[in-house]
This record gives structure tokens, sequence and C-alpha cells, in this order.
């Protein structure tokens, strides 16, 4: 039998997900980074965010839930991606909370066999039930038939190690949304979805050095601002 997760009810949330991770470092808040090798970056960037202390990712993840119900495509999308923090990645209960709130419809990204399709989505409610995948991410226990694929959503938020106000995005490194989304690249084919990353305000950087293959962001979302992607 699979072991499996459930979040309960609606105002528990996925509150309880939050203190997974022990402060680690005791960086100071003008952190920045000065290295330009991606995985020196993402090193970098990675502590950052692992030394904040539990109080602080929480009232940083509840400023980013404010600022993203300013977003005028959060606002107007119906189908919305979003993710459970991992790795020190800002939390989004609060932004599935008001997903849910809002009559919206939530999905979580599911890890897929397929090596072109590597990243699916599914639909997840207060009832879903969860399993941990091979990175100890939980994801919603699902049939593969019901995977959603990216281009039927309306909006996708994103975690991300390391951003620049261009749109570019610094993952953890194994590429499963930028293979996922290659489609974008032929951004005049396809509306859907709207790509917005979610962080830390300390996780912006002019270090880094986009591939070819990398897929651009629309915006980013900080507990501090709103970035449209120039």
């Amino acid at each position: 039998m699979v072991p499996t997760l459930n979040l309960g009810s609606r105002r528990k949330g996925t509150r309880h997900l939050w203190g997974r991770h022990l402060c680690l470092y005791n960086l100071n808040n003008n952190y920045v980074a000065t290295h330009t090798s991606k995985q020196q970056l993402r090193q970098e960037l990675r502590q950052y965010r692992l030394s904040l202390s539990t109080t602080q990712q929480a009232q940083a993840a509840i400023r980013l839930a404010h600022n993203l119900k300013h977003l005028r495509q959060f606002r107007s999308s119906q189908r919305i991606a979003c993710y459970l923090a991992s790795d020190g990645e800002i939390e989004t209960a609060t932004i599935i909370d008001d997903i849910w709130a809002m009559g919206k419809q939530c999905y979580l990204p599911v890890l897929n066999q397929s090596r072109i399709h590597p990243l699916r989505f599914a639909h997840f409610n207060e009832d879903s039930a969860l399993v941990t995948n091979r990175f100890d991410i939980p994801e919603p226990v699902i049939h593969p038939r019901n995977l959603v694929h990216a281009v039927n959503l309306d909006l996708i938020l994103l975690p991300l190690v390391g951003f620049d106000t261009r749109g570019n995005r610094l993952g953890m490194g194994g590429g499963f949304y930028d293979r996922c989304l290659q489609f974008m690249n032929r951004r005049q084919f396809w509306q859907n979805p709207t790509l917005v990353g979610l962080a830390y305000h300390q996780q912006l950087s002019d270090k880094i050095r986009p591939d070819a293959w990398d897929v651009k962001l629309h915006a980013i979302v900080t507990d501090q601002e709103i970035i449209l992607a120039k």
C-alpha cells in the first residue's frame, strides 16, 4: 500500500508544511551573489533561503501572497498551477488557500515518466491525497491519464533559485520545467500559460546566464514587489 498524505480542511490549508527546514546559515538581508558559475550561484542562493528562520519564511510568504493578488494575470486566471515548497523555497500555503477561496482551480506538478514531457500537472483540492516523489516532494495521487499538460493551464507559478529582471530563471538544475515548457519558446503559436516565478527578493541576481533552451518568465513576484520581465 502506498503511503499518502492528506492536507485536511481548507482552514488548515497547507500551513502545517511550514518550518520543515533548519536554519543552516546566518547571512544578512543584503546578501549578493558574487560568482558567475551556475553551480556556485545556485549554491549561494540556496544558502540564503535556507538561512531564513521559520518566522521569516512565513512572514515573507504572506507578503508575497498579498503582492500576487495584485497581479492582473493572477486575478484573471482560472486554472492555476502552484507548488509545495521544498529546500527553502518560499512557501505557497497562503497562495493555495487564496486560489481555493477565490473559486479557482489549483494544480500541482507531478513527475512524469516521459523524457519529452517530464512534468505534468494534477488537480489539487483540500481532500487530495499526496505521496512523496523521488525528491521527497509531495504530489497528488492521480492516474496518469488525468494529468494535465502545461498548455491547458492559464497560469503557472514556478519555484526558482534565482532570477533577474529580464525574466531569466535559475532552477535546481533538473530541467523539468524547461523541458515541460519548451513549446513556450514558440510563443507566437501559444497564448497560455503565463509564467510567474515566486521568490524572496534577495534571490534577484544579475549573474544569471541563460542557456538557449531556458524558458523565460513573464513576471516574478517576491515578498517586496512585482517585477514584469523586460
